[in-house]
């Protein structure tokens, strides 16, 4: 049996596809198959995943959207161990051998992710600063679930996943009731913190490609508002966990500070303060909302005596 299989979900990908797959190929570990799983592509992806060889496994759907398609390469996959490479993304030559070997090493370990270095769309390095270094991490860590929770680890993209299958089939997979691009990594590393480790690795393993014009502020509250349904998720699925609903509440807290604030800023008192009393309400003895609150009712009083 294969030792690693590789899941590529890939939507018109013809532009990246290639220099994504001859970066697996290029692996010094050699134990792997690749399963393309495209999501209805109407370009040349197709063509371009056959042209490179029987040896890659090319699934094809209608297009139901990136995770389905994640879901389809792992149901058509045969490896002990599933990694994940996302089309316009490229992969080091050790990544495997090294993530394969914690794995391997560490039996408590059931998903090894890493750091990532940024690339442009026409593959040059972009200086940006990762999750990692927003946390001060400066080494490998190995975290569990409460660690995850409190925003202690770092939840990376999947194109730096390697996961055993056995615990990938027992947190059922990816779920594709979640919109895509919304802290999904979140909720499926959650689900799989529950019955083992997740060890980071420091170690760029993947080159991360940011794609021209960055977040719009229309995505960016799509992804606000999605972060909102895995914690509701999250919170149905550990109705018997009152430790892990405890650590929600803090999650939920800090969202509802950050629009809070935000409203703030623009001067939309009546919005921030509901926004802010929420986040009271499910953190009560976080200190940045009530001092926001004082702000806010400092602000009112200011804009009437100037009115």
């Amino acid at each position: 049996m294969t030792k690693v299989s590789v899941v590529i979900p890939v939507f018109n990908g013809e532009r990246f596809i290639r220099d994504a797959i001859e970066s697996i190929l290029r692996q010094t570990y050699r134990d792997f198959e690749i399963v393309v799983a495209d999501d209805g592509s109407t370009d040349g992806t197709a063509d371009i995943v056959r042209g490179l060889g029987e040896k890659i496994v090319y699934k094809r759907q209608n297009n139901t959207g990136p995770i389905a398609a994640r879901n389809l390469g792992v149901a058509n996959s045969s490896g002990d161990y599933v990694a994940f490479l996302d089309h316009d993304d490229l992969w080091y030559p050790d990544k495997l051998e090294k993530q394969v070997d914690i794995l391997d090493r560490r039996a408590d370990v059931g998903l090894v992710c890493s750091e990532v270095d940024n690339i442009s769309e026409e593959s040059q390095p972009i200086a940006r600063k990762t999750g990692a270094h927003r946390r001060g991490i400066r080494d490998d860590l190995v975290g569990d679930l409460r660690a995850l929770l409190e925003r202690k680890f770092p939840v990376t993209v999947p194109s730096t996943w390697v996961v055993r299958r056995r615990l990938l089939e027992q947190a059922g997979g990816f779920d594709a009731g979640l919109p895509f691009g919304g802290y999904g990594e979140l909720e499926f590393c959650a689900r799989i913190a529950e019955c083992s480790r997740i060890y980071f690795m420091m170690g760029a393993t993947v080159q991360y490609r940011v794609r021209e014009g960055g977040i719009t502020k229309q995505k960016e509250a799509e992804m606000y508002a999605n972060y909102i349904l895995v914690l509701d998720k999250l919170w149905q699925r550990w109705q018997e966990h009152p430790d892990r609903r405890a650590l929600l509440l803090k999650l939920y807290g800090r969202y509802w500070f950050k629009k809070g604030r935000e409203r703030l800023m623009t001067r939309d008192y009546d919005a921030a303060a509901c926004l802010l009393m929420n986040a009271v309400r499910f953190r009560p003895f976080y200190v940045r909302p009530w001092l926001s609150l004082v702000r806010l009712h400092v602000g009112r009083c200011l804009s009437k005596i100037a009115g």
